[in-house]
């Protein structure tokens, strides 16, 4: 199973109760369950053969903090962070410090606003953690390219978050990741995985995001809201990574 597909469930598994949480791990093997919850930010870590992974939980009203998303901006990791996601990411700062032993190896995700806090928490953790891999899914930009990129060039490539390998996948007719493209101030950065409305990988077409707008449509839905739902992110993924291994 790639980062991306593990990724993608363990997104999922972030919107259940710590107990569901714990019944999905046991069931699957995994070997620690450690979930966090500071005034609404919430996630977990679990550990498995292979290392551990850090994952965030989305919001519970992704519509809400749309509609009052606001672009000020905070310094903080040597770049310029937003600042609501900023303030969410330094409520769990402490306790995302300490979940692992130095030197573990720890890949991050996130679904939503949890995508936004996984390039924080891999920002901060890179210089204590041997983070493996970032994968986000529906992520909204986070802050501007020296947060991103840092400035060596060692850590500058754009597949990548500041040295590490980064899977940025967005889904269909998705809004939020589209947010503040018109700010200077935000960029995106990682290895970018569009899955399209016609079941295909690939960059957006305008026939695509209209086959997707008229399918809402005609179920009475908004199809740039419900394109972000995990559920669809885990069916799309499904899709494409099916398709990728019967090609």
């Amino acid at each position: 199973m790639t980062d991306v597909e593990m990724a993608a469930g363990l997104c999922a598994i972030a919107y259940l109760d710590p107990a569901g949480q714990r019944a999905a791990m046991q069931e699957v093997g995994w070997l620690d369950n450690e979930p966090f919850d500071r005034s609404g930010v919430q996630g977990f870590a679990a550990r498995d053969a292979n290392g551990w992974w850090l994952v965030f939980r989305g919001s519970d009203e992704p519509v809400d903090w749309v509609r009052n998303l606001k672009f000020g901006q905070v310094d903080h990791l040597a770049g310029m962070v937003h600042g609501g996601f900023w303030a969410a990411y330094a409520k769990v700062r402490e306790i995302v410090r300490h979940l692992f032993p130095p030197g573990e190896l720890v890949r991050i995700a996130g679904h939503s606003l949890g995508g936004a806090l996984a390039v924080l928490a891999a920002v901060d953790l890179r210089d204590t953690r041997t983070v493996v891999s970032v994968t986000t899914l529906g992520q909204p930009r986070v802050g501007n390219l020296a947060l991103l990129r840092g400035q060596s060039p060692s850590e500058s490539h754009p597949d990548n978050l500041r040295g590490i390998p980064f899977n940025r996948i967005t889904n269909g007719n998705d809004i939020v990741p589209r947010l503040l493209w018109w700010h200077p101030g935000y960029r995106h950065a990682g290895k970018h995985l569009h899955l399209r409305n016609d079941g295909a990988a690939g960059r957006a077409t305008v026939i695509d995001t209209v086959r997707g707008m008229w399918s809402a449509w005609g179920h009475h839905r908004v199809d740039s809201l419900d394109d972000h739902a995990i559920a669809r992110y885990v069916a799309a993924i499904g899709r494409e990574m099916s398709g990728e291994m019967s090609g």
